[in-house]
């Protein structure tokens, strides 16, 4: 057994090391398979960030220039309308005090008058109240006009019905 058993562990300690050289060879090649995976996916991570990060800078940056000018547009709208209103405002009155040599008092003492007037006027013209409770008004109105329509009609139909049948007998 002695032949036999040294072929045996010839043969062995040849297959053993053949198997150990393949595992280690299969050992690296796994490794850096992944290493490399690991690698593809840090770039895809990077990548994806930056363009989301690139994006969003963009986004805020469009969203911020839009709010920057319509800000301005709008103060510079505002500023105009209140310069001119001013204008129109200061001249109104001047041309007012230069005409009629009235005073700012004076105006807004006539003004004040004419709102008495107008609102006394339309007391006088609504002596009834109308303006207070339109609907109530045009309710009653209906309501009246029904009443008699409904009374005088039925009234009137019933005489003219009588009367007719009495002229029918005879």
């Amino acid at each position: 057994m002695g032949l036999l058993s040294d072929v045996w562990d010839y043969v062995r300690s040849k297959v053993k090391d053949l198997i150990a050289g393949s595992v280690t060879d299969l050992k690296v090649w796994v490794q850096n398979r992944i290493a490399s995976a690991i690698d593809a996916v840090d770039w895809v991570v990077k990548n994806v960030i930056n363009y989301v990060t690139n994006v969003y800078n963009t986004v805020k940056e469009y969203v911020t220039n839009v709010y920057n000018t319509v800000n301005e547009y709008i103060t510079n709208v505002v500023e105009n309308v209140t310069k001119y209103v001013s204008n129109v405002y200061n001249t109104t009155n001047q041309y007012i005090t230069n005409v009629v040599g009235a005073s700012t008092e004076w105006v807004t003492q006539k003004l004040q008058e004419n709102r008495e007037w107008t609102t006394n006027f339309f007391k006088l013209m609504d002596p009834g109240g109308f303006l207070k409770d339109p609907l109530g008004f045009i309710n009653a109105a209906f309501a009246i006009q029904g009443e008699i329509v409904n009374n005088l009609a039925v009234k009137s139909f019933w005489e003219g019905f009588e009367e007719g049948l009495t002229e029918e007998v005879v």
